[in-house]
């Protein structure tokens, strides 16, 4: 495997995590829309509010390639110094790991 077939790799999978939380994120919004379309006409606020959602408010964060991309080498220096580990799922202390070898 060439350098650049692991770079398209890697450029491919963080496409389809981009698409996923566009996916998200609009399926999100659109429900947050929904839901003040709900309330408005619930309380008859149809003269003061509107519906629209910022994206900005939408609480989902889009994919952002250099957030992205320190997130994962933070987590990556954590599971290398045994913040987290990649057999437990959820957080692995290593407090906790200490007292298994002390017990």
């Amino acid at each position: 495997m060439t350098d650049t077939t692991v770079y398209y790799a890697l450029a491919e999978c963080y496409d389809c995590w981009a698409a996923e939380c566009d996916e998200r994120f609009n399926k999100l919004k659109s429900n947050e829309e929904e839901l003040n379309r709900i309330f408005i006409d619930i309380y008859g606020l149809q003269d003061e509010l509107t519906s629209v959602v910022e994206d900005k408010d939408v609480t989902v964060r889009k994919a952002d390639v250099q957030r992205d991309v320190k997130s994962f080498v933070s987590y990556a220096v954590g599971c290398m110094f045994g913040r987290y580990s990649l057999d437990t799922e959820g957080f692995y202390y290593t407090i906790c790991s200490l007292h298994r070898i002390l017990d």
